[in-house]
């Protein structure tokens, strides 16, 4: 659990660090970050679409959690932006 943590932390340090340096979320590099940051979740979840889905509506429904995580609205809407990208390739 502490690796998984450890992991989450790392990756949203890269993402802040790729945001704040002006790195396109269509990059190569954007899209590496979402790619890891989609394995991370599935990590996560045990891939339990059920789990995944409560934490996006989570979320979405309590600005305040993503904070608890060490993230924002900025880097899950850049993330989003990587991963819709990845997803088009």
């Amino acid at each position: 659990m502490r690796k998984g943590q450890q992991d989450w932390q790392d990756l949203i340090r890269e993402v802040q660090d790729a945001k704040t340096s002006g790195v396109a979320p269509d990059s190569p590099w954007g899209r590496e970050l979402a790619a890891r940051w989609q394995a991370l979740i599935e990590a996560s979840t045990g891939g339990d679409p059920g789990i995944r889905n409560s934490l996006a509506t989570a979320y979405r429904s309590q600005p305040g959690a993503m904070e608890s995580f060490g993230t924002d609205p900025g880097i899950q809407e850049w993330i989003g932006a990587a991963s819709t990208s990845a997803a088009e390739d």
